[in-house]
């Protein structure tokens, strides 16, 4: 019985690796997944992402005209795929160019559209108060259309900005374990596995 049921539990711990997130090319935009970088590209320190446009402190409803760019050493074609971006913002709404970007999983990301180009202009409405605080939370990612891994990379920016009557800190705040939601699932079942494992080698 007790060589069953370790067969068991190992046979569980192996179906919960095989169901691990495989990250391919998203050329149609990412979801939550993408909250912690492109896991297909290596972090590029030298790449640049910027969001230009936001004011040192908003004011409650009010429309701003935002960029979202990036440059670095990641060379461009012309006419191929050359970046993309997942954006999730804390507070207010965003309105993006509907053949360039889309919403998906509580923030935004590209479309197919919009991986041809490194620049993406979009228009930010504040919150409806201005005692609050917004972050910006952004992963970029640039490529250099050989349609392959090689030679591209990804970077990240986040930025905290005030509403006029916000008095609170502006320090950028962190997830409770810095996974995503599908992460945070595949850990705690594979922490269920070990656990029926271990008990299961204890009994006698």
């Amino acid at each position: 019985m007790k060589i069953v049921l370790r067969c068991v539990v190992l046979l569980g711990l192996a179906l919960c690796l095989v169901a691990a997130p495989t990250m391919l090319a998203s050329p149609n935009g990412v979801g939550d997944e993408g909250n912690q970088g492109c896991q297909c590209h290596a972090e590029n320190p030298s790449l640049n992402v910027q969001l230009t446009g936001l004011p040192e402190a908003y004011s409650m409803n009010t429309t701003y005209n935002l960029t979202l760019s990036m440059d670095g050493d990641v060379p461009i074609q012309e006419n191929r795929s050359q970046g993309g971006f997942r954006m999730v913002v804390t507070n207010g709404t965003l309105h993006f160019n509907d053949t360039e970007a889309q919403e998906m999983d509580r923030g935004w990301t590209h479309r197919e559209a919009g991986t041809q180009q490194r620049s993406w202009t979009f228009q930010w409405t504040s919150p409806s108060e201005s005692d609050s605080r917004t972050e910006f939370r952004i992963w970029a990612n640039a490529v250099n259309g050989n349609q392959a891994q090689t030679g591209d990379g990804w970077s990240s920016l986040q930025v905290v900005v005030p509403g006029e009557d916000f008095s609170g800190e502006l320090k950028v705040s962190e997830g409770i374990d810095g996974l995503s939601s599908s992460e945070r699932l595949l850990l705690g079942a594979v922490l269920a596995v070990i656990a029926g494992l271990l008990w299961a080698s204890a009994r006698p």
